[in-house]
């Protein structure tokens, strides 16, 4: 009976693994907003993702009340994973430290020296690098932000969290393809991603200004941060981490724009702001000190800027792309059957080859197995 059990054991599996590679085809555009759904879906693209909320859930945290749509776990999943990634983070703060999850369900607990409260060096960031951002998190912060009162172990808490969130958003690239209807349906995708981005030139920025303030105005302060070996270790691995996302971003965005006909300027929000910051980290003052930081030089991150007349403008348009952006969906679908891509006919031949070949699979095995019961049946004990 160990055998059959086995066959049978086999075809579940094969049959399992059919169904799982529909998963986000079937259900990723209406999902219902609950714990099971959103872990499975995490489980499927994200796994560090789904470790961060994992952790919130077993804490009864209110993870769901992040989701405003009660169907559309697409939508608010990115927030979620940033804002549960400071819940971690949190999680040792009254010791005066913070646990930086660097991934692979591994985090670096980063010691907190002495700090100034960052809206202190409001005064020395120019009136062009002042992003959406300034005002919430360095000029006019709430009381008892973490990015203001925990000084550069609060931005760093910040950068992390924003890394996170974009892992999320980029992870979920192949599902996001399979539940598009129309090139309206990435515009999540577009908003979340770009939004991410320019997190990074913003919080990069804000570190690395903190340590010049620092040095220039508080250097016994300076010197502590710079000889906490947890921090520096937690700010390389964040920071590479997150200049890596980028670049896998900007291969899917090339694909969405080359797919679905979506301008530059309408995939590359807010790129005027991030080119700004990505230029004046650039400079040897703050290259010199990521070289403290880090041990090696700053990679040039200027490749990762899209030279436009439209990028300024994009930043300031409304976040949804019209009609004169896209084409519909069926537009799209025959312009790459004519390219000879037919990718939506291509994917539903594999669907229905691997069906096909479960069900073979699964009959062959009942052959089999008939043939040995019969056998089976003919023996006689002795």
């Amino acid at each position: 009976m160990r055998q059959r059990k086995n066959i049978w054991r086999m075809a579940a599996l094969l049959t399992a693994a059919v169904s799982a590679a529909n998963l986000c085809l079937t259900e990723a555009k209406a999902m219902p907003v609950t714990e099971e759904n959103i872990l499975a879906l995490l489980d499927e693209y994200d796994p560090d993702g789904a470790y961060i909320l994992r952790e919130s859930f077993s804490r009864r945290e209110n993870v769901l009340g992040w989701f405003e749509k009660e169907n559309d776990i697409l939508a608010d999943i990115d927030t979620a994973v940033h804002e549960e990634t400071h819940r971690y983070t949190f999680r040792s703060h009254s010791l005066k430290q913070e646990d930086i999850y660097i991934g692979g369900q591994q985090h670096i607990c980063v010691k907190y020296t002495n700090v100034f409260d960052s809206t202190e060096m409001s005064g020395e960031i120019p009136e062009e690098l002042r992003t959406s951002r300034f005002d919430t998190y360095i000029g006019s912060p709430e009381q008892n932000l973490a990015s203001n009162i925990d000084g550069i172990y609060g931005l760093l808490n910040e950068f992390n969290a924003y890394s996170w969130g974009m892992n999320t958003t980029v992870s979920l690239y192949d599902c996001y393809w399979s539940a598009a209807e129309s090139p309206l349906d990435w515009d999540g995708y577009i908003l979340q991603s770009c939004n991410d981005r320019q997190a990074y030139g913003d919080f990069n920025y804000y570190i690395l200004k903190y340590l010049l303030y620092a040095q220039k105005h508080h250097p016994d302060i300076y010197r502590d941060i710079i000889a906490n070996e947890s921090f520096r270790e937690a700010y390389q691995i964040t920071e590479g981490r997150y200049r890596a996302l980028i670049a896998k971003w900007e291969q899917q965005t090339a694909e969405i724009m080359e797919r679905c006909h979506i301008e530059k300027a309408s995939a590359y929000l807010f790129d005027d702001q991030y080119r700004r910051l990505i230029n004046e980290i650039s400079k040897p003052e703050y290259r010199a000190v990521y070289r403290l930081l880090c041990g090696t030089d700053m990679p040039d991150m200027r490749g990762t800027v899209q030279e436009s007349d439209n990028a300024a403008e994009a930043a300031n348009d409304s976040i949804l792309m019209t009609a004169n952006n896209v084409k519909t969906y069926n537009t799209i679908t025959n312009d790459k059957d004519t390219d000879g891509g037919q990718d939506w006919w291509r994917s539903l031949l594999i669907i229905g080859g691997i069906v096909a070949g479960a069900v073979i699979f699964v009959l062959i095995l009942t052959a089999i197995d008939n043939t040995w019961t019969d056998k089976m049946n003919s023996r006689t004990c002795k």
